[in-house]
This record gives C-alpha cells, sequence and structure tokens, in this order.
C-alpha cells in the first residue's frame, strides 16, 4: 500500500477521533456538552427576534458553541453587532477560524465564561444550554435586555411568548426594570 494512501487513512481516522476525545474532555472539564443547535430551532430563535427585537443593536449569544446560531443571527440581523462566548477551546477556535474566513462581519466570539462577563450593553441575550445553566443567566443581564432560551425554558418563570412545537420550542423572557 503506497505511504500516501496510509497518512491519509490515518488523518480521516485519527482527526475524528481527536476530535471526539476533545469534546469529552471538555465536557468534563466544564460539565457540558458543545452541542450544536439545529437548523430548525435556529429559525425559531431568528423567528423570535424578528417579531420581538427587530431593531436589535447588539446580540450576545451565551455558549455559542460551534457558533452556528451566532451565524444565522449575525446573517438574519446584519445591523445588529453579534457575540459568541465560549467557554470550551474547541468548538470556540472552531467558530473563531469561520469568522476569520468570511461573511457576515457583524460577528466576533469570546473565549470567556458568560457569567463573569459585563453583559450591560447587550439589548438580546440567546442561549441554547441546560437547564442548570440557564438558571443562572437572567441575573447577568440588564433590565429589559430580551432573553430568548432554546429548548428549555426558565424553570418557575412564565416566558412571555413560545416558539415552535414541544421538541425544539424557543422561550422568550423579558428582564424586569
Amino acid at each position: 500500500m503506497p505511504l500516501t494512501t496510509v497518512l491519509f487513512a490515518g488523518l480521516a481516522v485519527g482527526i475524528p477521533c481527536l476530535v471526539v476525545a476533545l469534546e469529552r474532555a471538555q465536557a468534563r472539564a466544564y460539565g457540558v456538552p458543545p452541542v450544536p443547535s439545529l437548523p430548525w430551532l435556529r429559525r425559531n430563535v431568528v423567528r423570535a427576534l424578528r417579531r420581538h427585537a427587530p431593531a436589535a443593536r447588539k446580540i450576545a449569544e451565551l455558549g455559542s458553541g460551534w457558533g452556528g446560531l451566532a451565524f444565522a443571527l449575525a446573517q438574519a440581523f446584519p445591523a445588529a453587532q453579534v457575540t459568541g462566548f465560549e467557554l470550551s477551546g474547541l468548538p470556540y477556535g472552531f467558530a473563531q477560524a469561520r469568522a476569520m474566513i468570511g461573511p457576515p462581519r457583524n460577528i466576533k466570539f469570546r473565549k470567556a465564561d458568560f457569567l463573569t462577563q459585563d453583559l450591560s450593553d447587550y439589548d438580546v441575550a440567546v442561549c441554547y444550554l441546560l437547564p442548570r445553566v440557564l438558571r443562572d443567566v437572567p441575573g447577568r443581564l440588564p433590565a429589559g435586555c430580551l432573553l430568548v432560551a432554546a429548548g428549555f425554558p426558565l424553570k418557575g418563570v412564565t416566558p412571555q411568548d413560545q416558539i415552535g412545537g414541544p421538541l425544539f420550542s424557543v422561550y422568550i423572557y423579558k428582564i424586569p426594570s
């Protein structure tokens, strides 16, 4: 067998195995695995923002992972600045590289724990987070901020609106004054 075939086969098997191993290690380290948002969930989030915040100027995606939702928001709202916050290195690096390669230009990513960041300038926060992480989000957001929680509702809080079916609902909340 030619050496190039052996090298290619090794890379074809080795790289996906490395990615999976790194993801599992990060899930253990941070307690939350980076799960990509599905296209229909992203569409529901965009629909929610078009309905409740069509003039959004600063959108934060909290726990942006691989960046799929942040890119969908940046494309749907070209006048807004979209910032994705991600703590895990591999998904952050992927999203950052994708942002550097091409459009849209109204997107950036920060490798940071959003729970420790100043989010007072954001008028919209979007997240696709597990309930145990989601429960800490409202206390980090400024009064009047729109919170769009994809996939999971805030326990004990009634949303202003709900978009989507039972599996991929988006819950909309307004942070009280």
